[in-house]
């Protein structure tokens, strides 16, 4: 049975309009909704106003907040994460996910190149393997203050070190 799709994008009374309800690029941006930025049709209701995100066909927000005005723990809050506590141990938990805090030392520390990606206080350095720039939070800069030798690298190069040590372990089998 299709899934049925309203005959309006919006709530408002009386508006028969529709911008998101049935358009081609609607799975994809609700799988990815910052690829609303790249879609051609109008970002809200031509009659109403209304914007694409108030669409019931949407189940997130459509246009993140700006991070950079947020502390770490309000940007944490707003995509679900929350501090708990699991068989005695405290740590983050998303949904089923749980990580357990720890004070070892890590042997590597994944930083984002996005600005956009950056919270309040993140300081930039440059990446270990290409010297591209990434942002630390301050968190993240307290445990590079507590281990000063561990690498800081991007995510593209967090890949390539995967890729590369799968590779070595095929060439050992």
């Amino acid at each position: 049975m299709a899934e049925k799709v309203p005959e309006a994008c919006c709530s408002e009374p009386g508006c028969n309009s529709w911008n998101c309800a049935g358009c081609e690029y609607l799975g994809e941006c609700r799988d990815d909704p910052q690829k609303i930025d790249y879609c051609p049709r109008p970002h809200s209701c031509p009659n109403c106003g209304a914007r694409c995100l108030s669409c019931e066909l949407w189940s997130a927000p459509v246009f993140p907040p700006d991070f950079s005005k947020m502390t770490e723990g309000e940007a944490l809050r707003f995509i679900g994460v929350h501090v708990a506590v699991k068989d005695g141990q405290k740590g983050l938990q998303k949904g089923d996910l749980f990580i357990p805090a720890s004070d070892e030392k890590p042997d590597i520390i994944v930083a984002s190149e996005r600005k956009q990606d950056r919270v309040k206080g993140a300081k930039k350095i440059r990446c270990a393997d290409c010297r591209c720039k990434v942002w630390l939070s301050p968190s993240t800069q307290e445990i590079l203050k507590r281990y000063p030798e561990t690498p800081v690298i991007c995510i593209a190069c967090l890949g390539k070190r995967v890729e590369k040590e799968k590779e070595n372990e095929k060439e050992a089998s």
